[in-house]
């Protein structure tokens, strides 16, 4: 269920294509994840993002995760 979305600001040609195709196979591309973009915060309470959930949960200390779906209504 991984998608990889080719860039439509691009034209959709030959060239563009083939492109894309090679940089997928060669394991270029990153996966497109549906999320919001990283909000800046300083807090020690935030929001966390699929962006930056790995580079948080590798740092090394006690972390606290609460998942929720924010159109359910916490």
């Amino acid at each position: 269920m991984t998608k990889f979305p080719l860039d439509q600001s691009k034209s959709v040609d030959h060239d563009t294509v083939a492109a894309f195709v090679k940089d997928f196979v060669g394991g270029k591309l990153s996966p497109s994840i549906k999320s919001q973009k990283a909000p800046l915060q300083d807090e020690p309470v935030f929001v966390l993002v699929a962006d930056e959930f790995e580079k948080v949960v590798a740092e090394d200390k006690d972390l606290l995760v609460e998942f929720y779906a924010p159109w359910c209504g916490q």
